[in-house]
């Protein structure tokens, strides 16, 4: 059985996924797609005349931006395309110049007027692009920029764009320029820009303002915690059903929903995920490990809502197909996608299509609009 709090595969791609089976004595939780009906929907894996698309963020409550960047298997440039979910029409929004070639969007932010994006995979070089949120032609903003291979997280302020990964921080002029790296400092994980958690200290600094917030007062083991909420497990007790902790930073506002904490702090400081919960300590127990990763969810999630306070299990069909017949990645998986917020879920469906769960277009309840 999975220690709380452990991740299984953290960093780790997945393969031949196992899918989870409940345990016995643990909650029934509801089906997200009954909790949050108006949270999913599908779109194309594949445009004719296109290529191969994935989903990468939703531009407004109905459009979401589709990326083609495989340009590998044809002739095609990469290319940024609208889809409206509702009629199902797209249209393509920029083309890349000549030259211009990158395979995966890893991050992508938006700003009122422009859409901004870290680029790469292998063998290209990482690069960053912008271009106008109604269409128009990309700009090249920094290639080939150092780094990771992947990021952990991106922000776009007035001036600069800044991405993070691995206790490094990365910047480059908006309008473009050289990247300069910068350390956050040893045990530290940025959780949202500039807030960065310190596990030794127990605080959060702000890395622009130098600004300390004091964490100690928080319960649980494991903690994540952004500029106002923190994410940890609660301590598990024998024959108990496990838990995790959402708390404000100052201790205060406590409230726990079931599930196996994953050491992943709130997405957008709204929405918590982990693996579905285990009676701790029982002889025999079912392990349930859905695999996950810094970009994946596993097969399997639990989703917690902070402003509705609904919890639900997001479980998509197990899809049998192949990457051969048309997927992009391994059938049943959970992806995180490329938007900053973490709030875009996407998986593989029947008939070459991405199923897609937009977190942030659920109804906010008491947090108010927070898209």
């Amino acid at each position: 059985m999975l220690g709380i709090g452990v991740s299984a595969a953290c960093g780790v791609s997945i393969n031949n996924s196992r899918r989870p089976v409940a345990e016995v004595g643990a909650p029934a939780l509801p089906s997200a797609r009954k909790v949050w009906p108006q949270a999913f929907f599908v779109v194309p894996q594949f445009i004719k005349g296109i290529g191969d698309v994935t989903p990468v963020v939703m531009l407004d409550r109905n459009t979401v931006l589709l990326a083609h960047g495989d340009v590998v298997a044809d002739d095609t440039r990469p290319a940024m395309i609208s889809y409206d979910r509702r009629t199902g029409r797209h249209r393509v929004l920029a083309t890349a110049p000549k030259g211009g070639v990158y395979h995966d969007v890893l991050k992508v932010a938006l700003t009122d007027d422009e859409i901004i994006w870290i680029a790469g995979g292998d063998p290209s070089p990482q690069q960053i692009w912008a271009m106008p949120r109604t269409g128009g032609s990309m700009r090249l903003i920094a290639a080939p920029i150092s780094g990771p291979e992947t990021v952990d997280g991106m922000e776009v302020t007035k001036d600069e764009v800044i991405w993070w990964e691995e206790g490094e921080v990365y910047r480059v002029p908006l309008a473009g320029g050289i990247p300069q790296k910068s350390s956050i400092g040893k045990h530290r994980s940025i959780a949202s820009w500039p807030w960065a958690y310190d596990e030794q200290s127990d605080d959060i600094t702000n890395l622009v303002t130098s600004e300390k917030r004091d964490t100690g007062a928080v319960d649980g083991l494991f903690k994540r915690c952004g500029p106002t909420w923190c994410v940890g497990a609660a301590r598990p007790e024998q024959n108990e059903i496990t838990q995790v902790v959402v708390q404000r930073s100052d201790g205060t506002d406590r409230r726990v929903f079931p599930g196996q904490h994953r050491q992943r702090g709130l997405a957008a400081e709204r929405f918590g995920f982990s693996d579905p919960p285990l009676v701790y300590g029982r002889s025999g127990g079912t392990t349930i490990s859905s695999g996950w990763s810094s970009d994946s969810l596993g097969n399997v999630a639990v989703i917690y809502d902070r402003c509705t306070g609904k919890t639900a299990l997001l479980d998509p069909p197990d899809v049998k197909a192949s990457l051969s017949a048309g997927l992009q990645y391994d059938p049943g998986v959970i992806r995180i996608g490329a938007d900053k917020s973490g709030t875009l879920l996407l998986w593989n469906a029947l008939r070459e299509r991405h199923a897609v769960m937009d977190l942030a277009g659920i109804p906010s309840g008491s947090c108010g609009d927070i898209r």
